[in-house]
């Protein structure tokens, strides 16, 4: 329980951080007990040295502000803390007030149980990665229908479109990304090895839609019309979104992204909804694929 409630107030601190650019102690203690928790200043300095350690996330105190703020220039990417403490706290509020599953699927509907495949196994991979263990599994080829034995250097768990994947080092330092629903006969080796900077999995995933990290770094400029606008504007497709128009007619994004299979199958899925803009080899792309898409269509 103790564990629990550190959490909350974890989550409760960031979320304040995030609203207002600079809060003071008073602030925080208001805050907190209208969640109905009760906090000295000395917990919470306790609580941003915590913060700092398990999440990387640095919490200084600005004088001239007379307030606490997020450093983002040492701190992780606010959002995937954000995402990682929702799933957290909506698994806590699950097991607390839902643990009788079938009471649970008389109010809650979930959209598939694929995410679910492997989910098990998480566990595992996020110790090896925590203390720089090597893992073994099997790992299934969806494309050939064979299994291959995968030794791997674990770096990253990632979630994409309601499915993990875990992206890891193999002995000659390429990186590869492989799904943990087609993983079997996990094991942890004791065989340790050093992180190298090369590898930098969370910078380079950082500027990726989905799980493939290769092609060029661009800037991305997509026109949407006004409604799917309103969408894009909820739930922006990634971190980098910037708003460059935004009136009746159209709203105009910017994203700083790698262009990826992903990105390409992400931008087709809003068809007549979205322009590309630039860049204009992604915009080449795009015609080529819709083009192609209508060739299927000729025979009737």
């Amino acid at each position: 329980m103790k564990k629990s409630t550190s959490f909350r107030r974890h989550y409760l601190i960031i979320e304040l951080l995030r609203k207002r650019k600079y809060v003071s102690f008073d602030a925080f203690q208001q805050y907190l007990t209208n969640h109905d928790i009760e906090i000295s200043e000395r917990t919470l300095q306790r609580d941003f040295k915590d913060i700092r350690a398990d999440y990387q996330i640095d919490i200084p105190y600005n004088i001239t502000h007379k307030g606490y703020y997020i450093n983002e220039d040492t701190s992780i990417p606010i959002d995937d803390f954000i995402h990682f403490m929702e799933i957290v706290s909506f698994s806590e509020l699950m097991i607390e007030n839902l643990s009788d599953v079938r009471e649970a699927n008389k109010y809650i509907q979930f959209e598939s149980t694929e995410s679910l495949k492997g989910v098990h196994q998480l566990k595992e991979i996020l110790f090896a990665i925590r203390n720089k263990r090597t893992i073994q599994f099997k790992h299934e080829n969806f494309w050939k229908g064979t299994f291959t034995v995968i030794k791997l250097k674990p770096l990253l768990i990632k979630e994409y479109q309601k499915r993990w994947y875990v992206v890891g080092a193999f002995e000659n330092n390429e990186l590869r990304t492989f799904g943990v629903d087609r993983i079997t006969e996990l094991e942890v080796t004791e065989n340790v090895f050093k992180i190298k900077k090369e590898w930098n999995t969370a910078e380079n995933f950082s500027r990726v839609i989905g799980i493939i990290y290769e092609g060029n770094r661009e800037e991305i400029i997509l026109s949407f019309d006004a409604f799917q606008g309103k969408y894009i504007k909820t739930l922006p497709l990634h971190h980098s979104q910037q708003i460059i128009v935004d009136n009746a007619d159209e709203l105009r994004i910017s994203l700083d992204v790698i262009v990826n299979h992903e990105l390409i199958q992400r931008i087709l899925m809003y068809g007549p909804n979205v322009e590309v803009i630039a860049p204009m080899s992604l915009r080449k792309q795009i015609k080529q694929s819709l083009t192609d898409s209508l060739k299927m269509y000729k025979k009737d």
